[in-house]
């Protein structure tokens, strides 16, 4: 959504208003929830530190394209660049981790098989 609207939004140079009408909800259901979850202080650190910086530099982009403090097209780069250092970096590590506790759990005989299937 936020690589839309990079490409199609900001990119475009729109006025003020269209930008500020056409602004990304991005839901943080997860995150919000991680502040009231007893687990959340097992999570890694890394994890945690790159999605709170990854939605405040785009939140941040964002306000800065609207407020003309940046120019739109600037502001796509900016977007741009996140997304792109999010997906090299963040992502594939967060999928790594994902994948080393499906080991340790299959390792500890939980049949993961039969989670998949209750979801």
């Amino acid at each position: 959504m936020l690589r839309v609207y990079a490409d199609e939004v900001l990119a475009e140079n729109p006025p003020q208003s269209e930008l500020m009408n056409q602004r990304p909800l991005m839901s943080r259901f997860i995150w919000e929830s991680l502040r009231y979850s007893s687990t959340t202080l097992e999570t890694p650190s890394v994890f945690l530190t790159g999605g709170r910086r990854f939605y405040l530099q785009a939140d941040d982009i964002i306000d800065k394209a609207e407020s003309r403090t940046w120019a739109a097209s600037h502001a796509a780069q900016q977007m741009t660049d996140l997304l792109d250092d999010t997906e090299r970096h963040l992502l594939p590590q967060m999928k790594a981790s994902y994948e080393l506790l499906g080991e340790q759990l299959t390792d500890y005989g939980v049949n993961l098989e039969i989670l998949k299937e209750t979801l």
